[in-house]
């Protein structure tokens, strides 16, 4: 999916889903997350997820959505836990 095609705040709120953020990059960057782990289909672009998530959180680092998808999504990987894995606490505490 094209970068041109990714929702943005606009389509999200059109939807009846406003997310916390007035960022076009940041909602856009979502959508191209969510497009990608639902479709197992990486963006190379974008450096694939971990791209994606590195970038995300970046453009708006209080976007709540955004952080509740990336690091929930680590949280529920098999080889990870915030309990063994100190990198993984502290970003969950960001």
């Amino acid at each position: 999916m094209d970068k041109h095609e990714w929702r943005g705040c606009l389509e999200w709120k059109q939807q009846n889903l406003p997310l916390s953020t007035t960022s076009e990059e940041t909602v856009k960057l979502y959508d191209a997350f969510l497009t990608q782990w639902v479709s197992w289909r990486p963006d190379r672009c974008l450096g694939g997820l971990e791209g994606t998530a590195e970038k995300l959180l970046e453009s708006d680092p209080n976007f709540v959505m955004g952080r509740a998808l990336v690091n929930g999504l680590a949280i529920m990987s098999a080889d990870r836990s915030p309990r063994l894995d100190t990198g993984l606490r502290v970003l969950a505490l960001r």
